[in-house]
């Protein structure tokens, strides 16, 4: 029968049990209370003259785990795997990692709380292709991708001894080929004719350094250096610093401008940095349309 003892010089209680065999076995249980130590020394020895692999063990160990300490180590490894990424990644990274990582529990339901180890390669599988009725196959890519980078991560960590997503392959993307092609310059010429002041500076500075929307919306006046001729900003996607050249039409009509304001940190585009705020705003409330909240701002704000 299994017991637990504990050396006067450590706080921790060691598992006695004999295995299948008769032989006597004697590991550290990490346990500081006489009682789970007790649990944990049982589950050893019920383990030992079972047989057991060592997945089974570990799906064991995992529901002690939960038994002992009343919480869920998949919830309590999530948080910690995104809190851990917080300085690695951006912000908006960071949005999708944790709206993505929410669609596996959903789909999951009541499963969603046993132990991490539970997991198999099954439900990985029938999840991934549940996505595709929901999203489009590049969509369903990318949340397997983020599964994907979380259960390596728990492998890494030993929270699991398994990763169920290893060998599950992402979908193959649809056949439909989208073709975009630049604007005619006569297209060009009608987008700027109608667009109000603030909305053809923007679109002159895409047209000429073809940065995002979101960046050039964000722009202050000491981004540029109109003594060198060039523009500085760090983008918003990848944080990448960038020293681009401005060109002669744009740095012309970058002269025909009035800032709104003495300060250098003044935006450039004032309307657009604030429909661009609250643009970004919207999505990370609303993960199901991030899109829509987006196009409605800007078309509150710009008409």
């Amino acid at each position: 029968m299994a017991s637990v003892g504990r050396h006067p010089e450590s706080q921790y209680w060691t598992a006695c049990f004999r295995d299948e065999n008769g032989r006597q076995r004697r590991i550290s249980t990490k346990e500081t209370n006489n009682k789970k130590a007790l649990k944990i020394a049982e589950e050893f020895e019920n383990a030992a003259k079972a047989k057991r692999t060592l997945k089974q063990v570990q799906k064991v160990l995992d529901r002690l785990h939960e038994e002992v300490s009343g919480q869920s180590n998949k919830r309590k490894y999530q948080s910690d795997w995104l809190t851990a990424r917080k300085t690695e990644i951006a912000s908006s990274t960071m949005d999708f990692y944790q709206a993505s990582l929410k669609k596996f529990p959903h789909f999951l339901g009541q499963r969603a709380d046993e132990p991490i180890g539970e997991v198999t390669k099954e439900d990985v599988v029938a999840f991934r292709n549940s996505l595709l009725n929901q999203v489009s196959a590049k969509t369903a890519n990318h949340d397997l991708k983020t599964l994907k980078m979380f259960f390596k991560s728990a492998r890494r960590d030993s929270v699991v001894t398994e990763d169920p997503t290893e060998f599950v392959e992402t979908v193959r993307k649809e056949r439909r080929v989208k073709i975009k092609r630049p604007f005619s310059l006569p297209e060009l010429r009608s987008v700027l004719d109608l667009a109000s002041n603030e909305w053809r500076s923007m679109i002159l500075f895409g047209l000429y350094t073809g940065q995002r929307l979101g960046d050039i919306a964000t722009l202050r006046w000491n981004n540029l250096d109109l003594v060198r001729g060039e523009l500085r900003l760090s983008t918003r996607k990848t944080d990448k610093t960038l020293v681009l050249p401005l060109a002669a039409p744009l740095r012309k009509h970058l002269e025909s401008l009035s800032p709104s304001s003495n300060e250098p940190s003044a935006p450039i585009h004032p309307t657009g940095r604030l429909a661009f705020q609250r643009a970004s705003l919207g999505a990370r409330r609303s993960t199901r349309c991030t899109t829509t909240c987006r196009r409605c701002v800007w078309r509150n704000e710009f008409g």
